[in-house]
């Protein structure tokens, strides 16, 4: 027997995925396997298997033995999924919490987000260990690396490029991070250096001014997203976009003495007032 996890999204997205169906696997005793046919890299740098580069230990489903997939024969999917008990298929509804996952057997297809940390903070040790970086980083990262450990850092994360897409609403705007500046000062003191971390690089250069010293990081593409993710988690302290990427960047982070600082509301409108993804010590403004 086994719990299945279906893969889509960008590094954030599979993260959360990985999660929830490892803590599953471990509660159960069973193995963990992953359904990467999503992620062909073919459409966009959202669309690439990014786990390889962690230390982890479950295994990539063979396409023969998983589950139909809908892209293959939609007549065969959909019989599954109504009707299939091997494995049987849940798709999470909503973005909220949902207990019954913690109570269910083994032998499940997960096809959702479950973006929370409830669904794994029972497992946290041992995730942390699977989600420990394989590879070493390149020179130039490993210098940012050691000037980012060397200060007083807190990692900023600003995410544009697709949310600029698709509406200026869905962007963390300059008053969040002027509001999330303030209020780090107050809780570390005024002294710190910024380490910015974004998809638009160049614009934030142009158009930022955090009031501190700051830093943007700049040495990794679009295909890297797990470089930039380390050293977004190495910083001391994080402020974090409505982005899972920067929420894994500052979950990794394992120290006690951390502030993580985060938007109140994820969705314009709010869309998804059952969102259950920010963790109880993290600061919202």
């Amino acid at each position: 027997m086994a719990i299945y996890s279906r893969l889509v999204g960008g590094l954030g997205n599979q993260l959360f995925q990985f999660a929830n169906g490892f803590a599953q696997a471990q509660r159960l005793g069973v193995e963990h396997i992953l359904d990467i046919r999503e992620l062909t890299g073919i459409k966009s740098a959202h669309d690439i298997y990014s786990l390889d580069q962690f230390s982890i230990t479950s295994k990539i489903g063979d396409p023969n033995l998983l589950p139909p997939a809908r892209s293959e024969n939609q007549l065969r999917y959909f019989l599954w999924r109504g009707f299939g008990k091997n494995p049987m298929h849940f798709r999470e509804i909503g973005l909220g919490y949902n207990s019954i996952v913690s109570q269910h057997p083994d032998n499940i297809y997960y096809h959702g987000y479950f973006q929370s940390e409830k669904y794994f903070l029972n497992h946290a040790i041992a995730l942390r260990k699977q989600l420990k970086f394989k590879y070493k980083p390149s020179p130039e990262n490993q210098n940012w690396l050691t000037k980012i450990q060397s200060t007083k850092s807190v990692g900023l994360h600003i995410r544009r490029g697709d949310f600029v897409k698709i509406g200026v609403d869905v962007v963390c705007n300059a008053q969040y991070y002027s509001r999330a500046i303030d209020l780090m000062s107050q809780k570390i003191g005024t002294k710190f250096d910024v380490y910015v971390f974004s998809n638009d690089p160049e614009w934030v250069k142009t158009n930022v001014d955090l009031g501190k010293k700051t830093y943007v990081v700049a040495s990794n593409g679009p295909l890297e997203p797990v470089e930039d993710l380390r050293l977004f988690s190495a910083c001391q302290h994080q402020i974090t976009a409505n982005s899972t990427f920067s929420w894994w960047g500052a979950w990794l982070n394992s120290s006690k003495e951390k502030v993580v600082i985060t938007p109140t509301v994820w969705y314009p409108d709010n869309k998804f007032p059952e969102l259950d993804i920010v963790p109880s010590s993290w600061l919202t403004v």
